[in-house]
């Protein structure tokens, strides 16, 4: 203990942090944290605790801990006055999460009549340092406590993590529907956030993203993967967030289209225009049944774009035409996936026409990074104008689907050996992509059967042996 004794706070406060982590819960349960445990040896190691902001990193808020007794309520308190008094605002976590959706009771009443006030003891002491807000609405409570936030509290707040889950009961889901959207529209505490930027946001219980009252249009990075909206509602939110939005994450669904709908101008649909938008991850649910709806988009920042397929009738490269034009300078990454598909076979799996791909990758003349589906086979004419660099000139790193196999990887040997041969023998800027010189390929992955294991090894060695492919990676994945 003599030993101890003379170590610095600091490296005191090093050793602590490998028996806890960043991550406090309030209020605190006996035995379960680690803090309350190495707080109670002595004075200085309780001070250092304390002192130390690498421990008070995130904040979760359980508001009903059946262990929370009067004196760990008290250290809660303490906890939360020391965060308070901190001007670095470390807190960059705050959960509001309770962890049993069917009780609901006001507060937990302790033995010595003391509660736990989710609003008054967790969220006002630490609102103003807090830098990322996280919240679950489940409960009656909960939500209680989330709507009763005052204006003005979280000023430092870059994140906003909000989720409206779809909740088993449906009676309890009914009533806190019922409550949120009457008192979403009095609900300006975010309103004012001038420094929010992010907001990931998951939606369960149908209520319409923009009823949330933020900042949209101060918004740098938006995640709604978790939320599926409908296309027109996507298309809203877009043109909410596109005076400052540069990432986006998105699940969209399809309606079948009916004859009156499809005859419709596509005027009706809004045309929106996210000039600043750079990332852009889609998750499509049938987008085969309104072919109109990607022709609204206007993305000329575009620089990585990545769509999550579930259609039933497969891959339509068309359909992504008029998306592609207009955003062909600025795009660098394109990646189309098989999603997972919602209770049901995938049926993405296709051989495309030479004039599908042809098409699709004569808008792309500036992507260095392509990845296609599973099942999406290049045609040998395509991969021909790829390897004399017609098509694709700036590809660096490919990732793809081939029955055979062997025909992607001599496309690659053959194309290396181009771009070797083009630029000289020595040349600086040899495969560079620079001086007008196309670069090589350096990253292959190729989808491909077992069956063409033996022939793909071969091909591998033979192309290796070239000095145009040896510093190419290849990564085979081989499918049963």
């Amino acid at each position: 203990m003599a030993y101890i004794n003379n170590l610095s706070d600091d490296i005191l406060s090093s050793i602590f942090s490998h028996s806890m982590t960043s991550t406090a819960i309030l209020p605190p349960s006996l035995g379960d944290d680690p803090r309350l445990q190495l707080m109670a040896v002595s004075p200085r190691w309780r001070r250092v605790i304390l002192q130390a902001s690498i421990f008070w990193d995130i904040l979760i808020i359980l508001p009903r801990n059946p262990e929370a007794t009067h004196g760990l309520l008290m250290i809660a308190k303490e906890w939360l006055s020391r965060i308070h008094s901190m001007t670095d605002h470390i807190l960059s976590l705050f959960l509001l999460q309770p962890r049993y959706l069917n009780r609901q009771e006001p507060i937990h009443r302790t033995r010595n009549g003391e509660g736990y006030r989710v609003l008054e003891d967790g969220i006002l002491p630490a609102a103003r340092g807090t830098k990322w807000f996280s919240c679950t609405l489940s409960t009656v409570h909960g939500i209680n406590s989330f709507f009763d936030i005052p204006l003005d509290e979280f000023n430092c707040v870059e994140g906003l993590d909000i989720s409206f889950p779809r909740l088993p009961d449906p009676e309890l889901a009914h009533t806190t529907v019922t409550m949120i959207k009457a008192k979403l529209s009095s609900f300006t505490t975010f309103q004012s956030s001038h420094h929010l930027r992010s907001a990931p946001i998951n939606i369960g219980n149908g209520i319409h993203p923009l009823r949330l009252r933020i900042p949209w249009w101060r918004l740098s990075k938006i995640d709604m993967t978790n939320t599926t909206l409908r296309p027109n509602t996507f298309l809203e939110v877009l043109s909410a967030s596109a005076p400052s939005l540069k990432d986006g994450s998105f699940a969209i669904r399809f309606k079948r289209v009916t004859r009156s709908t499809a005859s419709a101008p596509n005027e009706t649909t809004p045309i929106v225009k996210a000039c600043f938008l750079q990332y852009l991850h889609l998750r499509l649910i049938n987008p085969s049944r309104d072919r109109r709806f990607l022709s609204r988009l206007y993305l000329t920042s575009l620089s990585h774009l990545k769509i999550d397929l579930d259609d039933r009738v497969g891959w339509r490269m068309s359909i992504y035409d008029h998306l592609l034009s207009r955003s062909s300078q600025t795009l660098r990454t394109l990646e189309l996936v098989d999603a997972p598909s919602e209770g049901r076979q995938s049926n993405n799996a296709m051989v495309c026409q030479d004039t599908d791909l042809d098409k699709l990758f004569s808008m792309c003349p500036n992507v260095e990074h392509l990845r296609l589906p599973i099942g999406v086979q290049i045609p040998q004419n395509t991969l021909n104008k790829i390897t004399e660099c017609s098509l694709l000139p700036c590809l660096r790193s490919l990732e793809v689907f081939s029955t055979i196999g062997i025909d992607v990887l001599e496309m690659v040997g053959r194309r290396n050996e181009l771009v070797y041969h083009r630029a000289g023998i020595g040349s600086s800027n040899l495969g560079t992509g620079i001086g007008g010189y196309p670069p090589f390929l350096g990253r292959v992955v190729l989808h491909t059967l077992l069956e063409n294991q033996r022939n793909i090894t071969l091909a591998k060695r033979y192309i290796r042996s070239f000095s145009s492919s040896q510093g190419t990676v290849f990564d085979i994945k081989y499918l049963d």
